[in-house]
């Protein structure tokens, strides 16, 4: 395997531990509010003074305090807009990583130097210099084009359809709707991304 290989599944597999650990603190956090006897081991009863008390929290070494309160904490919609959120952030983040490893192949490799489309000039430059045809010979193709795309939807239109991602991704969905979010996309993603790298870095020697 490439060095930048290594660096790159080393580096995804990270931010998958990231959003695990938050989706875990966040659902603790919140079922911990949600039972009144384990608030009470938590909190003294002395500082809970009301059904839906404030919640203050502070960022080690700042003086930023956010506010927020006990039912805006465990409120249904709420943390589904909290997990939605952070899948987007994680897939926006996991996209990051796979551009940087297709721009180091690409200028290391290839000699090419890419800033837009990256990844589909990395299809053509290796399609063309090893002979392969990346979406009949990488199985899971399909998913890598679909969270690539993804990820321009959260960045340009807010998550919703646009009529480039219904150009490049087979959907039911219209334009303007809402790409609908599950919490397995991002450890789904990141194996695509690993599975990848592997499958390009076994034709690079």
């Amino acid at each position: 395997m490439t060095s930048v290989g290594k660096e790159t599944i080393d580096r995804t597999e990270a931010l998958e531990w990231v959003f695990r650990i938050a989706l875990i603190n966040s659902a603790g956090y919140r079922k911990m509010l949600q039972n009144k006897e384990v608030l009470k081991c938590v909190y003294p009863e002395k500082f809970i003074t009301s059904d839906n008390p404030k919640i203050m929290h502070t960022i080690e070494g700042s003086d930023y305090i956010f506010t927020t309160t006990k039912n805006e904490i465990v409120k249904e919609h709420n943390f589904k807009m909290f997990l939605s959120r952070l899948i987007a952030l994680s897939i926006v983040g996991l996209t990051a990583v796979f551009e940087q490893y297709l721009k180091e192949i690409l200028k290391n490799h290839f000699h090419k130097n890419v800033d837009k489309g990256v990844f589909y000039h990395f299809k053509n430059e290796f399609n063309e210099k090893t002979k392969r045809d990346i979406e009949n010979d990488f199985e899971k193709y399909p998913r890598l084009l679909l969270y690539y795309n993804v990820r321009h939807i959260i960045v340009h239109s807010s998550g919703r359809i646009d009529s480039k991602f219904k150009k490049n991704i087979k959907t039911d969905q219209e334009v303007g709707d809402s790409y609908v979010f599950h919490a397995v996309d991002v450890p789904e993603y990141n194996e695509t991304i690993k599975d990848f790298v592997n499958f390009v870095d076994s034709y690079l020697g």
